[in-house]
């Protein structure tokens, strides 16, 4: 049999992953210089979202600023940074920490592919529905999606929603697609 024949797809995504796949292959003589030019040719690849764009999604970002984690009692009047920043240290922090680093098991949310893209749908749709899934590094990966569901009861607003989306892309991604509304929210949430 030639190609991947029995291969699963786990075992091929281990092997490019790694260099190896137990019980099948290691990368080695010509087909380590294969996995190398193939790398080497992804990495020469333009950007295929928006040509114009020269920065990589997962190189934008920074930890948050130690000013910016709310501490003490809050003005009653928050501007748009100061509500995002509650919104993000009492919904978010618990699990990718004050300053958005994560902690190996829960993502970084700077030099992150979500919230550095220019276009913010993913992280619009990671915030209202959550991720469930499976990998073989960490095994069950879980965040609750802050739509109102059983995973989170009550939720979070439109309005919150957006003004948290707002605030880490200002502050962990890409500030240009910091530029989320109401509307766009209500539009993910039914499903448009």
């Amino acid at each position: 049999m030639s190609g991947i024949g029995a291969w699963s797809r786990a075992g091929v995504v281990e092997y490019l992953r790694n260099g190896a796949a137990p019980d099948r292959a290691q990368a080695a003589g010509p087909m380590a210089a294969a996995v190398e030019a193939l790398a080497a040719w992804l990495a020469s690849q333009p950007p295929v979202r928006d040509p114009a764009d020269q920065i990589a999604a997962s190189a934008r970002g920074k930890p948050l600023a130690p000013e910016l984690v709310p501490r003490g009692i809050m003005p009653a009047h928050l501007s748009a940074e100061q509500g995002g920043a509650v919104l993000y240290n009492t919904s978010c922090a618990s699990c990718h920490g004050a300053t958005g680093a994560g902690d190996g098991y829960f993502p970084s949310l700077y030099h992150n592919t979500t919230t550095g893209h220019r276009d913010p749908s993913n992280l619009i749709a990671v915030l209202l529905n959550g991720v469930q899934r499976t990998t073989a590094a960490t095994g069950v990966v879980f965040m609750p999606g802050f739509d109102g569901s059983v995973g989170m009861p009550g939720g979070l607003s439109d309005a919150e929603l957006a003004t948290l989306a707002n605030f880490v892309l200002t502050q962990f991604g890409d500030p240009a697609a910091a530029k989320v509304t109401v509307a766009d929210i209500a539009a993910s949430r039914a499903g448009q």
